[in-house]
């Protein structure tokens, strides 16, 4: 659980530098968002596997 919540908090985090590099921030933001987004990445892609829909007879006896 605690991935997911940080997965989702760093994406906040990774929207609000885009739009602060699209509103005239210091061109050396580009690093922390790419940062931002690689490990925002790295921990919600195990949340989005796991979440895979089951086939509707899986569940019958």
């Amino acid at each position: 659980m605690h991935g997911l919540l940080d997965g989702a908090a760093r994406t906040l985090f990774a929207a609000w530098q885009a739009y602060a590099l699209a509103n005239g921030a210091m061109r050396l933001l580009w690093l922390f968002l790419v940062t931002e987004v690689a490990f925002g990445v790295l921990q919600l892609v195990p949340w989005r596997r796991s979440r895979r829909p089951q086939p509707l007879l899986a569940h019958l006896p």
